[in-house]
């Protein structure tokens, strides 16, 4: 049986004067009844905004097929908001309130700015959750210092790097080829690619060689196709 007293028909226009009468005697009620039928209205937007993005009408589809689909959906629309629906009218009923809106005025403004609404609940939330949103505090991401004891080795490791000299800008583009031609072939043999290829993206991202990346200190960074080093990259920029 329908509910003619709630509205719950679009075309019922009995229950909507009960329902402007309950308005007026701010029964809180009215309040929830008049959020489900504005989610009605924006449901029956989506339900027709899917409709008209269809590719093409069907075979079946004329004026008056169109017009009992657009009452079933305005019905459907309607039948939504009044069971569970999507959430609207409830965040509605919330907002507008009164005893809402008394216990924010009650609030210290500075409290209020600081927390305007009670929209999460801490118990609710996992520690992932809460470690997201700054409830808890975060271990410290710094490494341990150095043991004393692997210090000479630190230093006996470093005394047996061979040094790298600074490579030279090339003069011209012959000479950016020479110089890079025997490091293409070896790593075109690792990744089965033509030398040529590598040569020409080092040449392209650099401008043969004259905009290699430098390092903070102004030494070269050896990065010939301009790499960019992104937020999962945490050797040396």
């Amino acid at each position: 049986m329908l509910k003619v007293q709630n509205a719950d028909v679009y075309t019922d226009f009995n229950g909507l004067g009960k329902l402007k009468a309950e308005a007026r005697e701010q029964d809180p009620e009215a309040l929830k009844q008049v959020a489900k039928q504005f989610e009605s209205l924006f449901l029956n937007m989506v339900l027709k905004s899917m409709r008209q993005a269809k590719l093409d009408d069907g075979a079946m589809d004329n004026d008056q097929s169109k017009f009992y689909q657009d009452m079933y959906d305005q019905q459907l629309a309607v039948h939504l908001s009044g069971e569970s629906g999507i959430g609207l009218a409830n965040m509605m009923v919330k907002q507008l309130s009164p005893n809402q809106t008394q216990s924010l005025a009650q609030k210290d403004i500075v409290e209020y700015i600081k927390n305007p609404t009670q929209a999460i609940n801490p118990a609710d939330l996992s520690v992932h959750d809460m470690a997201k949103l700054g409830l808890l505090k975060r271990e410290s991401t710094e490494l341990p210092p150095v043991a004393p004891m692997a210090a000479p080795q630190l230093e006996k490791l470093m005394a047996n790097l061979p040094d790298i000299p600074e490579p030279e800008v090339p003069g011209s583009k012959k000479a950016f080829v020479e110089q890079l031609l025997p490091l293409a072939q070896k790593a075109a043999q690792e990744l089965g690619v033509e030398p040529k290829v590598l040569i020409a993206q080092a040449a392209l991202e650099t401008g043969w060689g004259r905009s290699v990346i430098k390092n903070r200190d102004g030494s070269s960074s050896y990065n010939l196709f301009n790499i960019k080093a992104g937020s999962a990259w945490d050797g040396r920029q």
